[in-house]
């Protein structure tokens, strides 16, 4: 269903090429694309180039002896000119183990994912990707959003829901999506799945702790309390979503202030959107006040607006309005 390339994840030590071993003068350090045609893939063509890019592997890798380097990056090399998933896999998992880096993980994790073959490994191998970028100190927004986002469709297709939603809300606050169009293509398939629609109480606890864990900030998550065009009271459908809120909001004591911040779609006018988004924000307050009035006492309730400015939908179609109309939940003490 989505793009599985991964020749981007090799651009990384190029990149870092200007920040670890001075700028080369006219052209990029790599590995050569593609084989000459009296060559076999095999261990024995690296050349100056690969050499050169082996190093750059040390850098960007956690702690592994400098001499493994080599190595691996040969090995990476005779994963990306094969054409078999489980050449790439067995080749890739070598290099990780004698020179752990995020490139060769993220890498290995696509491979795990390629075709469906095994989601839960691929999951096991991103979060590899993630810890060792994050360690690594590297400013990668399009390698971390690419991680972020292969997290999110492993998920996905282990029907893991949750962890699918938090991660494809973190790899979009990267930033990168002009990198990553792939990244909208998977965020509306999650934000359609009926479970991600209508969440129970403990769904949206769930979701709120791991999104405010993968972006780094306070829980929150986005709930489809939905209303009926111009209205800002929630009609019949979000009364029901609502409602879950108010019992997971009932039940658990850790949080004190509870932000609702309303969106609309990218249809209208700024202006007037922005005063739409603002009222449903304090209707879904109010109506959260009149399932259990015990609610107004327990917490701090503070209405936002942001009117059209934040969509999670790219498109002019229904669908994709839809998914724009949305009330955000940020939980803090």
């Amino acid at each position: 269903m989505f793009t599985l390339n991964t020749d981007f994840a090799l651009d990384f030590w190029r990149q870092e090429n200007h920040r670890f071993v001075g700028r080369p003068s006219g052209r990029h350090v790599g590995l050569k694309p593609n084989l000459r045609a009296n060559e076999k893939p095999g261990l024995n063509r690296i050349g100056p180039q690969g050499l050169l890019l082996s190093a750059l592997f040390c850098f960007a890798a956690m702690p592994a002896l400098a001499n493994d380097c080599p190595k691996a990056a040969q090995l990476a090399e005779v994963a990306k000119q094969s054409t078999d998933t489980g050449i790439k896999i067995a080749k890739l998992g070598q290099a990780l183990e004698i020179c752990p880096s995020a490139a060769i993980a993220y890498r290995l994790g696509v491979a795990r994912l390629q075709e469906g073959k095994d989601p839960k490994g691929a999951v096991e191998e991103l979060k590899k990707a993630d810890e060792y970028l994050r360690n690594s100190g590297a400013d990668n927004p399009v390698l971390s959003a690419a991680i972020k986002g292969r997290l999110a469709q492993a998920h996905y297709n282990l029907e893991q829901l949750c962890g699918a939603e938090s991660q494809i809300k973190a790899a979009l606050e990267v930033g990168v999506t002009d990198k990553h169009p792939w990244l909208w293509q998977l965020n509306a398939a999650i934000l359609d799945h009926p479970k991600v629609r209508f969440k129970t109480a403990e769904e949206i606890v769930c979701v709120a702790q791991l999104t405010g864990k993968s972006v780094g900030s306070a829980p929150k998550v986005d709930l489809y309390i939905t209303f009926d065009y111009d209205k800002e009271v929630p009609n019949a459908e979000g009364e029901k979503q609502a409602g879950e809120l108010a019992k997971m909001l009932s039940s658990q004591g850790d949080y004190k202030k509870v932000l609702v911040i309303g969106h609309t779609d990218a249809q209208g006018e700024e202006a007037y959107n922005q005063r739409l988004s603002e009222r449903r924000a304090e209707g879904v307050i109010a109506l959260l006040n009149r399932i259990d009035p015990g609610l107004g006492q327990k917490y701090r309730f503070k209405p936002k607006g942001k009117g059209k400015v934040q969509l999670v939908s790219k498109g002019n179609a229904e669908a994709d309005h839809r998914r724009n109309r949305r009330v955000e939940v940020q939980l803090s003490k």
